[in-house]
């Protein structure tokens, strides 16, 4: 296999996926949306949407809220 088939090959199965993604997100109807939590350079946390998915799930079932360490922390 020569190098430029290698590379076309490669670009080929790229392109293919970004279609297929891009087919995907226009089927779903769904808009991209960022992804939530991470920590920033400092390893402060930038978000804690689990979290709060969590105490939404706990106020509407009538449990107490969660009381894991990750859900202590604040940005």
């Amino acid at each position: 296999m020569t190098y430029s088939v290698l590379l076309f090959s490669a670009f080929g199965l790229f392109a293919l996926s970004a279609v297929g993604l891009g087919v995907g997100l226009l089927l779903k109807g769904k808009p991209i949306a960022g992804s939530c939590g991470g920590v920033d350079a400092d390893g402060r946390p930038l978000a804690d949407c689990l979290c709060e998915r969590a105490r939404e799930e706990a106020a509407r079932a009538g449990k107490p809220e969660p009381t894991e360490p990750a859900c202590e922390l604040k940005a």
